[in-house]
């Protein structure tokens, strides 16, 4: 079970955050900054401590009462969590068991606090407890499953199956002229102004109450 408050480990703020984040950039997870929300980051074994800063780019989103952005932020911190030899595997996340809210999330301040539940060769299985500035439980997330995926399972095909492009073909040009239709513009209170128009027959215009084409 989760521990009811934020447990004594030993917060690195300084290089631990930007060497995770290049750690998952070197392999070719390269998160924008509205995914970069851990500004701090202390490891255990088989436990990750993480804390949250809400980025510049990321707005609240009205009636949610956690972001999306904010809950992939809980499994960069269960992926913190897995042994130095596991990081060097890609991860995405399947799915969790459940979500548990006790508060809003609206501290400027927050910690995802990641246990490892489970793990073999191709997945893992973690539990995850929120905690606002002051130490309140603000949620949980229980049985966080992550798998292995190779760049072949991610990307399938090659890259050029991802590109499109707009071309232009040209068409033969019609022989038969466009019937034109008599042009009618409904306006209310007008009346009807017929008026040749070489080469395309009687169009039919209505003109306001001064005799004005509107």
């Amino acid at each position: 079970r989760l521990a009811a408050s934020m447990p004594p480990l030993e917060v690195d703020g300084g290089s631990a955050p930007r060497d995770f984040y290049q750690a998952l950039a070197d392999r070719e997870i390269d998160l924008g900054p509205s995914f970069r929300w851990i500004t701090a980051l202390a490891r255990g074994e088989g436990e990750a401590f993480a804390r949250l800063t809400r980025p510049q780019s990321v707005s609240p989103l009205l009636g949610a009462p956690l972001h999306p952005t904010l809950i992939d932020a809980a499994f960069q911190t269960l992926v913190a969590a897995l042994p130095g030899s596991a990081l060097a595997a890609t991860a995405v996340p399947l799915g969790f068991e459940r979500l548990a809210l006790a508060a809003d999330a609206t501290s400027p301040t927050l910690w995802w606090h990641a246990r490892l539940r489970a793990r073999d060769d191709e997945s893992f299985t973690g539990d995850l407890a929120l905690f606002d500035e002051a130490g309140r439980h603000v949620a949980e997330v229980t049985g966080l499953v992550g798998r292995r995926a190779s760049r072949e399972t991610l990307l399938p095909g090659t890259q050029s199956d991802l590109l499109h492009a707009v071309e232009w073909r040209p068409a033969p040009r019609r022989s038969d002229p466009v019937a034109p239709a008599d042009l009618v513009r409904l306006l209310h209170g007008g009346r009807d102004h017929p008026v040749d128009v070489p080469g395309a027959g009687t169009v039919h215009l209505f003109l306001d109450a001064s005799g004005a084409e509107p």
